[in-house]
């Protein structure tokens, strides 16, 4: 009897130990952030190929592109999708909060959509041309010899609204061109000339 009873209580201790420790490890793993759970695997139905960012420097924004369907993306890791997303490119690797790989390439300019587009804005008094839809950052493109103070109170105010927005090149030049009676004459050797707002 008495050795049924070391038994039980040997038994007892051996899994309040084990308990103990499976207790312990749980914690740690939950405090290095550590998954509890084992990794998803190719057939988890919850599991997601990397995201594919691009953004653009000129503006910030970014544009999901599609996962390149040729490439298998279950069985690659940080090291193996360097190789086919290189930072010599502009690729950076990195893991959002819930573990999922994001790949993001930094590219200079404005989006596609976006880099045709041309808007007017004031700089130092004069209508100065920049690239890229009102209200974004784009680059200065040139500034024009038109004064803001000449300009009619309509356009100042377009202008000044960030209202003032071309779809095209052309576009802004047939505006452009409507103002250049606003621009101030040049005189050499005698002759007035106009100045040119095409560079």
């Amino acid at each position: 009897m008495e050795n049924k009873r070391r038994r039980s209580l040997f038994l007892g201790a051996a899994c309040l130990l084990i308990l103990l420790a499976g207790l312990g490890l749980f914690q740690m793993a939950r405090g290095r952030g550590t998954p509890i759970s084992p990794p998803a695997t190719a057939e988890d139905p919850g599991r997601k190929p990397p995201l594919v960012l691009r953004r653009y420097l000129a503006d910030g924004r970014s544009e999901e592109v599609p996962w390149p369907s040729d490439l298998p993306w279950e069985n690659l890791d940080k090291e193996k999708l360097a190789r086919y997303f290189s930072p010599t490119e502009g690729w950076r690797i990195v893991e959002d909060e819930k573990r999922r790989l994001v790949l993001i390439q930094e590219v200079p300019g404005l989006p596609p959509q976006e880099a045709t587009k041309r808007h007017l804005k004031i700089k130092d008094g004069f209508v100065a041309i920049y690239q890229g839809s009102a209200g974004s950052p784009g680059p200065l493109l040139r500034v024009t010899p038109i004064p803001a103070s000449a300009l009619p109170s309509s356009w100042r105010e377009k202008i000044e609204k960030g209202e003032a927005e071309f779809s095209s090149e052309e576009e802004l030049l047939v505006a452009l061109d409507s103002l250049d009676e606003f621009s101030p004459p040049l005189k050499k050797k005698g002759i007035e000339l106009h100045v040119a707002n095409i560079p």
